[in-house]
């Protein structure tokens, strides 16, 4: 997707995840904006959606875990960029913190994410 194709009142939401670690290997990340679902992102891909100006808060979830919410603040055209990456929590640490399992941060570079 290139600038031109972002409409006047919108902005982007990159959401990306490195390959090559073995845990989660085989799986998706679901990605949720608003808590709504709004795509998946894979090992070694990026997801990149059309999101409305404003702020809306992010998260990303695998089977009855995930990440804590990230706030972002998105501009007309701007791109905020998100990685998504496994913790070193322990499945038996996810079973007492839900959100312990991944963790979602801005990339360097990135504009606002809070």
């Amino acid at each position: 997707m290139t600038e031109a194709d972002v409409m006047a009142d919108e902005g982007r939401l990159v959401i990306e995840r490195s390959g090559g670690k073995y845990r989660d290997s085989l799986r998706s990340y679901e990605i949720r904006v608003d808590g709504v679902p709004v795509g998946q992102v894979g090992p070694g891909s990026l997801l990149d959606l059309p999101v409305t100006v404003g702020g809306h808060q992010v998260s990303a979830h695998i089977d009855w875990t995930g990440s804590d919410p990230v706030n972002v603040d998105i501009a007309t055209g701007q791109a905020v960029r998100l990685r998504v990456e496994p913790t070193g929590a322990s499945g038996l640490a996810t079973l007492f913190k839900k959100k312990a399992y991944l963790r979602l941060t801005p990339t360097r570079g990135a504009a606002q994410a809070s």
